[in-house]
């Protein structure tokens, strides 16, 4: 191959290179575009979710307290611990988009802990992300990423956590 055939050569490949570059870009910046758009949608399917899926199990729970989801918290609780789920998008149309889930107590009940100091809450930090279809957005944090299970882990997790601490 001569030396013009291998400049070619090289010229075609960083033209291919900077062609995938601005893809990418060009798809990033799209997925950034819909999660910025659609996150408060997503956290409000989310809470139907959940009201739905505690309706759905309560029906067959034996022997522990039933679920009530409270959506002007908006939490879910049981016994006397409750998940407590915090969506904030300071400015609509914009980053940053922050949920957090915190594990705690229930907060309609009196406690008598006045010498002792009240259970730390457990906290789970998740962020919006792009799925891999297009129109749906996945929660990602420290349990890995989460969609439709999200809401199975925070009822199955707040009954784990609530009888640890029926315990103590």
């Amino acid at each position: 191959m001569n030396q013009h055939n291998s400049f070619a050569v090289h010229l075609n490949q960083l033209a291919e290179h900077k062609r995938r570059d601005y893809k990418a870009a060009a798809q990033a910046h799209l997925a950034n575009y819909f999660i910025v758009n659609n996150a408060r949608s997503e956290y409000n399917r989310l809470l139907d979710i959940i009201d739905m899926r505690v309706n759905e199990v309560n029906k067959s729970l034996n022997g522990i307290p039933l679920f009530q989801f409270r959506r002007n918290g908006p939490y879910v609780r049981q016994g006397s611990s409750a998940v407590y789920l915090a969506f904030r998008q300071t400015y609509s149309n914009s980053w940053p988009i922050e949920f957090q889930l915190s594990f705690g107590r229930e907060p309609e009940r009196n406690y008598a802990d006045v010498f002792s100091s009240p259970p730390i809450p457990e906290r789970y930090a998740l962020e919006p992300a792009m799925a891999k279809e297009p129109d749906r957005i996945i929660w990602i944090g420290d349990k890995g990423e989460m969609t439709s299970e999200l809401c199975d882990f925070m009822l199955q997790h707040l009954t784990e956590y609530d009888l640890e601490r029926m315990a103590t």
